[in-house]
């Protein structure tokens, strides 16, 4: 089994206290870089312009066809403890384990017609982030039955995928795990091997 982390970086503000943190020198663990930055950054190893989180994991799921697992994180979080024996220990076997769930709300009445005009699922919790772990036929499922979030374009529909990606989850019957939704705790001694910080990014 091999896993790939797929760390989504805008910008250079933040990246290389993230990839310090995580303490991975292994290429064959950590090798995807991503900038959703307008230009390429120094620290990253792969630029797409604009594709936010969710269009990093699609593009290492296309192009990363080795790789059995994803971890998918942002530039945002450190990392306080090795974070894969963290999600490994909650993987059910199929879906996803998010970093943290949050019941299901919306950031206005576009973002939520974008979605479930989309999905016929219903979801409780979305995944925050989207941070979360998955495997590769998991994903090959959402993709057999045309399930997969789009690329995102701006931040407004990167919003909408943390909501997608667990509508798109429901609907192929595949189960989503992980904590609750807990921001002073997030941002303080932080929820299992990661802390994050809102960059609070345009």
């Amino acid at each position: 089994m091999r896993e790939l982390i797929v760390v989504a970086c805008h910008g250079d503000s933040w990246i290389e206290r993230c990839r310090e943190s995580l303490n991975i020198h292994d290429p064959d663990t950590i090798r995807v870089f991503v900038d959703t930055a307008p230009e390429k950054s120094a620290l990253a190893n792969v630029s797409l312009p604009g594709a936010w989180p969710t269009g990093c994991l699609l593009w290492a799921f296309d192009v990363a066809c080795d790789f059995d697992r994803f971890l998918l994180v942002q530039d945002s979080l450190t990392t306080i403890a090795p974070p894969m024996p963290w999600f490994r220990d909650q993987w059910t076997g199929a879906g996803a384990v998010a970093w943290q769930k949050f019941l299901m709300d919306w950031d206005g009445e576009e973002q939520r017609a974008m979605v479930e005009n989309r999905y016929t699922s219903r979801p409780e919790y979305g995944i925050f982030g989207p941070i979360f772990y998955t495997d590769r036929e998991s994903l090959c499922q959402l993709a057999f039955q045309d399930l997969m979030p789009g690329v995102p374009t701006s931040r407004l529909e990167s919003c909408a995928t943390e909501r997608s990606w667990a509508y798109a989850f429901e609907q192929a019957g595949l189960p989503v795990v992980g904590p609750g939704w807990d921001v002073p705790l997030m941002t303080g001694e932080g929820i299992g091997p990661f802390r994050k910080t809102f960059a609070n990014r345009p």
